[in-house]
């Protein structure tokens, strides 16, 4: 996959986007432009081979958002407020009309409108149904949230103040009127699981989701330098420019991350992103020059599974039993050495699963 990077300054106007490979190289150089306005932000993410982005519209320093492809070329001209990313062959899109919210429909790749734009906002599809609110007042609350079919015919009718995209089979919604804050559905509109049961006072969950962690400890942590700290925080903050890396004075090995969960979990799975994933410079590429592991302990209620681990950029997914717990230990049991930095990092952890019944 292509990630976007940012060079030059916002403040000044310097400010350019391209895209770097999992190499950190650039596979599009830096020309794209950040034009901030109450609506929209690009360039996007990469998806089914297009991106988002401000591209020019005219000689007189007019933009709007359209589609290029991952040589940087535009597929799709710039004619959108909002634009959104491809599944399935649509995406949702916004063009303004006399100066009101822009309302949103669907695109194909050739830019044609297949669902037109009767909605006041919409993410992407997602298992086949799409997040989307409504202008129309036959409903008691119009801008509530509901799910859509790629058709644009509502499946789940809207009756939540949000409504994030499909993850698998469950969806996560926001009620705070009848159920209090977030709720997790089925494609069928049925909740999987409430406020009240992630609070522990029921549970009997069928879906998966990602965790979150209470707290997060390390055997050493490497001392900060030139304002960058390399604390165990780093794993869980969604950022893999920012890493934890070991203070041993051996190659890492024997070095753990410990995890503390608020209640006892199930957990599925585990994405690492080995490394110090911070994306290269011309003159240094943090990966390259910084260990990895190579082979990892996982130990959670006495019970240890070992785990060889790729020296790659990007996420590597490791599968558990789903036993519950409510501790997990990572111990770095082998590095992949580098000729630069003799320290061993990770960039990112997230884990995926439930909370236990």
């Amino acid at each position: 996959g292509l990630a976007c990077v940012m060079i030059g300054d916002q403040a000044d106007g310097s400010a350019r986007y391209g895209y770097i490979d999992r190499e950190g190289k650039f596979a599009i150089e830096p020309f794209l432009r950040f034009l901030d306005n109450q609506y929209f932000s690009p360039p996007g993410e990469f998806s089914e081979g297009l991106a988002a982005a401000w591209l020019p519209l005219n000689d007189d320093g007019d933009y709007m958002v359209g589609y290029i492809n991952t040589e940087g070329k535009t597929v799709i001209a710039p004619k959108f407020t909002v634009a959104g990313k491809f599944v399935d062959g649509l995406a949702p899109v916004s063009i303004m009309m006399d100066d009101e919210v822009p309302p949103t429909g669907f695109i194909d790749k050739s830019g044609n409108f297949v669902i037109q734009q009767a909605f006041s906002q919409a993410s992407h599809f997602s298992e086949g149904l799409a997040p989307a609110s409504t202008f129309d007042p036959k409903y008691e609350k119009p801008e509530m949230w509901g799910f859509i079919d790629t058709k644009g015919k509502w499946v789940i009718k809207p009756t939540y103040e949000m409504a994030e995209p499909f993850d698998g089979d469950i969806a996560r919604v926001y009620d705070q009127l009848s159920s209090g804050g977030e709720v997790y559905i089925k494609k069928d509109g049925s909740i999987v699981a409430n406020s009240s049961m992630l609070q522990g006072k029921a549970a009997n969950t069928t879906g998966v989701y990602k965790l979150d962690v209470k707290s997060v400890k390390a055997s050493s942590v490497l001392p900060a330098t030139k304002n960058i700290n390399y604390k165990p925080e780093n794993v869980l903050d969604g950022d893999i420019a920012t890493a934890w890396v070991e203070g041993a004075k051996s190659s890492g090995t024997g070095e753990w991350l410990e995890f503390k969960f608020a209640k006892p979990v199930e957990i599925h799975s585990i994405d690492i992103y080995n490394g110090y994933q911070k994306p290269a410079t011309s003159k240094r590429d943090p990966f390259k020059v910084n260990q990895s592991v190579a082979k990892l302990r996982i130990t959670s209620n006495g019970k240890s599974t070992e785990h060889s681990i790729k020296d790659e950029r990007g996420a590597q997914t490791i599968k558990l039993d789903g036993s519950t717990t409510s501790l997990i230990k990572f111990e770095i049991l082998a590095v992949h050495e580098s000729k630069g930095d003799p320290d061993c990092c990770i960039s990112e952890v997230e884990f995926t699963g439930r909370l236990a019944p």
